[in-house]
């Protein structure tokens, strides 16, 4: 390798530590601030900075993800291998948003979630091009307006390289959510929203306990409620919901008590799972971002001194 091929790569992976460590710097400042921040029921919140542990609920028409569960929230990017002289990566050509707002429901009552601005993590699949099926990828050919080089690829040997990487938040899975919290004129209000009663009215009956405690979600009989568990025993609930609204002649009202959205003083977040397994995640991240980014640092140190 030559001597200015290798001082590019030290300074690549001196950035490359420093991001690392930054980012795992802000994620756990990111925990902290959710320890900080006592939990509030959606009927009672004041206004002002607010964290709800609920459920998510469709405000706008239910959309679907790769795996074909309905869903409230969905971002997806269509990204591109591209090959240079030295590495390979993976670069954004298209991204699209659904579901601006959705819903956080607790067993008190209802907030509408603004999403257009602010940290939206939910779950996340990756998936190579050419593995999602035909009705989804004509879906996501439909929607890119912009031309974009080689796509749709071909199925030959030369074919460019593409892949779909979605986040998704499923109807009825647990999230846990931050931001400023505000009543307008019009709250609190009645709304009808497909199932969305039958659902509150599930929690109300059901949950009695942090649901991390709840033994009888603990599918695998392991001894620990995971996250997983926690999703698909919910959007389970959340999709009989849905059947018992549409054979019942008997509509439920639930009534919605403010919104929550992103602002400068009380920025917008929301993670997929209860606080127990939001902060096991974000707390593991962070730990792995500081230890890739002292990695980092050690093998670009390393090149250095053999260069003495």
């Amino acid at each position: 390798m030559s001597d200015s091929s290798q001082s590019k790569l030290i300074l690549s992976l001196y950035a490359g530590s420093i991001a690392s460590v930054m980012y795992g710097i802000k994620t756990f400042r990111k925990k902290r601030r959710i320890l900080d921040t006592p939990s509030n029921r959606i009927a009672t919140a004041a206004q002002g900075l607010a964290e709800f542990e609920g459920f998510a609920w469709n405000s706008e028409p239910l959309i679907k993800n790769i795996n074909g569960q309905d869903c409230c929230y969905r971002k997806i990017e269509l990204q591109e291998k591209v090959e240079r002289k030295n590495y390979s990566s993976w670069e954004t050509r298209w991204t699209s948003f659904t579901g601006n707002t959705f819903y956080v429901v607790d067993k008190t009552g209802v907030a509408l979630i603004l999403a257009t601005n602010g940290d939206i993590n939910g779950q996340q699949l990756t998936e190579r091009w050419h593995s999602i099926n035909p009705d989804y990828q004509n879906k996501i050919v439909q929607s890119v307006s912009s031309s974009i080089s080689g796509f749709p690829p071909g199925s030959g040997w030369f074919s460019r390289s593409f892949r779909i990487q979605e986040t998704s938040i499923p109807l009825g899975s647990p999230i846990l959510c931050q931001g400023s919290f505000s009543t307008p004129s019009e709250y609190p209000q009645k709304v009808f929203r497909e199932g969305m009663g039958e659902f509150c009215l599930f929690l109300q009956q059901t949950i009695r306990k942090p649901i991390h405690e709840m033994q009888r979600l603990d599918l695998d009989k392991d001894g620990e409620v995971s996250a997983e568990e926690t999703v698909s025993a919910f959007t389970q609930a959340a999709q009989n919901s849905l059947k018992l609204y549409r054979e019942s002649s008997e509509k439920i009202d639930v009534t919605v008590y403010g919104m929550l959205t992103h602002d400068l003083s009380h920025p917008l977040f929301v993670e997929n799972g209860h606080q127990y397994h939001a902060l096991q995640k974000i707390g593991n991240k962070s730990i792995l971002f500081v230890i890739l980014g002292a990695a980092l640092a050690s093998a670009a140190t390393l090149l250095l001194l053999d260069n003495f």
